[in-house]
C-alpha cells in the first residue's frame, strides 16, 4: 500500500467517524496536540523573536516555531526518546539532544531563522532522558522552568508515590499549564 491509498484510508475512517456524531447529534470537536497550547503560554511570557518547543513523546518529536500562534510552524521528527533508550541514560540524553538540536538548527536555516537562547522542551520522554543526575544540556530549557503554573509537586512529601514510573514531573507540568491557562 503506497501513502496515497494509506492517506485516503485514514482520511475515509475520520470522515466516517464524523459523520455518525453528527447523525447522533452529538457536536464534532477538534483535537489539539497539549504542545500548541503550551506553547502559546511560553509566547505570553517569553519576549524572544522566535520560540522553539519541542515536545518528546516515545516515537516521534513535535517541534514548534514561532513567534505566537499566528506564526505557528509544526514539524514532526521522527524519532522519540525511545530510539535512544539505553543503559547508559547520561548517552542517551546526550545523543537524543544532539540530534534534536541538529534538527532545529537545519529546519531554522531552511527558514533563514536563527536560533533563539533557548529550545524549551516538555512531553514524558523529558522524564525518560532526566533523572536526579542528568540535567538539560546548554540550550535546552524545561518548561517547568518558566513557572507558567503556580504547581508545586514534591513526591517525597506525598502520602501516595508513584508507582507507574520513575518520574512524571515534567509531564504534570505540562497538563498543569494547559489547564491553568484554561481558568
Amino acid at each position: 500500500m503506497d501513502w496515497y491509498e494509506l492517506f485516503m484510508q485514514k482520511k475515509d475512517f475520520i470522515k466516517s467517524w464524523t459523520d455518525t456524531l453528527e447523525i447522533v447529534n452529538l457536536p464534532i470537536i477538534g483535537l489539539v496536540p497539549a504542545s500548541v497550547h503550551v506553547f502559546d503560554s511560553i509566547t505570553s511570557k517569553i519576549t524572544e523573536e522566535i520560540t522553539v518547543l519541542l515536545d518528546i513523546e516515545s516515537s516521534e518529536t513535535t517541534l514548534l516555531i514561532g513567534s505566537n500562534l499566528a506564526k505557528l510552524n509544526s514539524y514532526k521528527l521522527p524519532f522519540g526518546y525511545s530510539l535512544y533508550l539505553t543503559d547508559n541514560l547520561k548517552k542517551s540524553s546526550k545523543s537524543y539532544f544532539e540530534r534534536a538540536l541538529n534538527s532545529v538548527k537545519l529546519i531554522m536555516k531552511d527558514s533563514n531563522q536563527e536560533l533563539p537562547l533557548n529550545i524549551f522542551v516538555m512531553g514524558k520522554g523529558l522524564d525518560k532522558l532526566l533523572d536526579s543526575e542528568i540535567t538539560l544540556p546548554k540550550g535546552f530549557q524545561s518548561i517547568s522552568n518558566l513557572n507558567l503554573a503556580n504547581y508545586l509537586y514534591n513526591p517525597k512529601t506525598m502520602q501516595i508515590h508513584e508507582i507507574g514510573s520513575q518520574s512524571i514531573e515534567n509531564s504534570l507540568y505540562s497538563l498543569v499549564s494547559i489547564l491553568s491557562s484554561c481558568v
